[in-house]
């Protein structure tokens, strides 16, 4: 096998880096490029604020079948635990900070890179890819920084794509009260005391705004405000019967499909789920279980559903789907239970439909969801914790908008990532796949459904690049 190029370092990147490095035949060379200084962090776990966690338990957060636990004793093995005591929620589990996630995940590529077989180096160059160009002997990436890499295949490693800004703002953006990127603690640290603060959002990353913010003292109000004021789900107040995620990843029919078989539609999937949390005994179990077994079981039906039934996914249930998917870690619920509890917080529904200057302040216009009334609001910072925009072709990144100018990547039809085919290769624009290049993670979620877990994309990984296939 000849070079790979990885465009992006973040968890995804580095996931493919160790597998392809475990490869029977592993490349000659692996170039991770990310103009972050260190790889494993990207967005997801680049946060060093020590209330930003894991919003599920570390024993699920490992990319090697063959140690299920080993992100738990590296935590425990490098002191990581003891120095968080804090991880370790009521019921046992642990849900580490993210940057200790991050740097296990620098810590797992230089193992590797150290024990690569004779002839596969791993590197990290720190350049963004503006440009993707096939060649006769395979791909060039063109870097912001002037050089060239070439290799015969390449990976799209990049991630969920950053926060993008709602239309209905673009009235204030330039506002100095304005915070476009939610994980700029500098701008937020800077916030006033008792300013009066409006996050564009409720879910996971709202929740960690507030953290941020409770953290350093502040005693003005907080809005958060989303289309449908829907807040991330609680964690499973009950022991986890999963005995194995590996055991679970390899099952080629969970427990979803051995009680329901696969559903072809969106109204038999939520059938069926309804149908299995009104039989649970409320004294032993929560919903969580049976929601968690229908995703699990996704990944074997959402492959064979047509476009019309993801579409109808994405209009009708995606929210609420995502809602109730995305929990908080117990850590950030109880931060947000007591701003609310208190009446410093509060959440509220509604959709956009302007933002302008107010002297120092911005003011925002929402139609509320409960009457469709028009109301504004007044706040002194503004923090977009809208989220990622689904669909790379509408998200600004200008690589994803280079790709698919230059017909190398399509956008899914269904729209949510891009078109792949089942072993990730990318589509172009004319339907072929092309070969040499291949997509993991959150961007192929049209395609495969669940990959945006770590042992999802892990699995999704392996799969594809044949080491130790799980079947």
């Amino acid at each position: 096998m000849d070079n790979v190029v990885i465009v992006g370092a973040g968890f995804t990147g580095v996931a493919v880096a160790v597998h392809l490095s475990r490869a029977p035949t592993p490349p000659r060379s692996i170039t991770l490029v990310d103009p972050r200084p260190v790889p494993g962090h990207g967005l997801a776990h680049g946060s060093p604020h020590p209330d930003h966690r894991l919003n599920a338990p570390a024993a699920i957060h490992t990319i090697h079948p063959d140690a299920p636990l080993h992100l738990v004793e590296w935590l425990r093995d490098g002191g990581a635990l003891a120095a968080d005591p804090g991880a370790v929620a009521p019921n046992g589990a642990v849900y580490p900070r993210r940057a200790d996630f991050g740097r296990y995940m620098a810590a797992e590529l230089e193992r590797h890179a150290r024990a690569a077989s004779p002839g596969c180096g791993i590197a990290h160059v720190r350049d963004r890819v503006v440009v993707v160009r096939r060649t006769a002997g395979g791909l060039a990436f063109e870097l912001a920084g002037g050089r060239t890499l070439r290799a015969a295949r390449g990976v799209l490693a990049l991630g969920w794509n950053a926060v993008g800004v709602p239309d209905a703002l673009r009235g204030a953006d330039a506002h100095p009260g304005w915070i476009a990127d939610p994980w700029d603690l500098d701008r937020i640290a800077a916030i006033p005391r008792d300013a009066r603060v409006l996050l564009l959002g409720t879910s996971l990353t709202a929740c960690d705004a507030f953290a941020v913010l409770a953290a350093q003292g502040h005693a003005g109000p907080v809005l958060a405000l989303s289309r449908r004021g829907l807040r991330p789900a609680a964690q499973n107040p009950f022991p986890s019967t999963l005995t194995s995620v590996w055991g679970m990843l390899r099952d080629p029919e969970p427990a979803f499909l051995r009680r329901h078989g696969r559903p072809s539609t969106l109204r038999a999937a939520m059938r069926a789920l309804r149908a299995d949390v009104a039989a649970l005994d409320p004294a032993t179990a929560s919903w969580q279980a049976p929601f968690d077994d229908l995703r699990d079981g996704s990944m074997r039906f959402w492959p064979d559903w047509p476009d019309a039934q993801k579409r109808r996914f994405v209009r009708h249930a995606k929210p609420w789907y995502d809602t109730l998917r995305f929990r908080n870690p117990p850590q950030i619920e109880r931060i947000v239970d007591d701003g609310l509890a208190r009446g410093q917080l509060a959440l509220a529904a509604g959709r956009l439909c302007g933002a302008r200057p107010a002297g120092a302040a911005i003011e925002v216009g929402y139609d509320a969801r409960a009457d469709g009334a028009r109301r504004t609001t007044v706040a002194d910072v503004v923090v977009n914790c809208t989220g990622p925009r689904p669909r790379p072709g509408a998200s600004g990144h200008p690589l994803w908008t280079r790709l698919i100018a230059d017909g190398l990547v399509r956008d899914h039809s269904c729209g949510l990532g891009i078109d792949v085919d089942p072993a990730c290769r990318t589509i172009d624009a004319t339907g072929r796949p092309t070969p040499e290049l291949l997509a993991f993670g959150p961007p192929t979620i049209g395609t495969f459904g669940e990959v945006s877990a770590v042992p999802f994309i892990a699995r999704q990984v392996i799969d594809a690049l044949g080491e130790a296939p799980l079947r």
